[in-house]
């Protein structure tokens, strides 16, 4: 784990070739379940559950750095989990690809 990296443990996610281009896809990570976007070889990750009325996230679809919520067409940006400027977010978790895996950065304390 890097220096800069939050106490946490690193989760497999599976292999960077298993996850569709640009498709939101469910996984879980211990106790976590996330909605997992591939571009290209960046992955991103976070919380599969909008915070407006918990709707999965998987489901959604992607516009270009956008994740929209299929229940109420609300956008998350991948990379920060924001939802413009609004105090609306999902959380967002760490990822890295070594070795064609796939793994995300899971915080120690237990999801909300």
């Amino acid at each position: 784990m890097s220096a800069d990296a939050p106490p946490g443990r690193w989760l497999s996610l599976g292999p960077l070739a298993a996850l569709p281009e640009q498709r939101p896809c469910w996984k879980r990570a211990g106790a976590r379940e996330l909605v997992v976007v591939r571009d290209g070889d960046t992955v991103h990750a976070l919380a599969d559950a909008c915070p407006h009325q918990g709707a999965s996230l998987a489901g959604g679809r992607v516009a270009g750095e956008r994740l929209r919520c299929p229940a109420h067409g609300l956008e998350f940006d991948l990379r920060t989990g924001r939802m413009g400027a609004t105090p609306l977010a999902v959380a967002c978790y760490r990822t890295e690809v070594c070795a064609g895996e796939v793994r995300v950065l899971v915080p120690d304390a237990p999801p909300a």
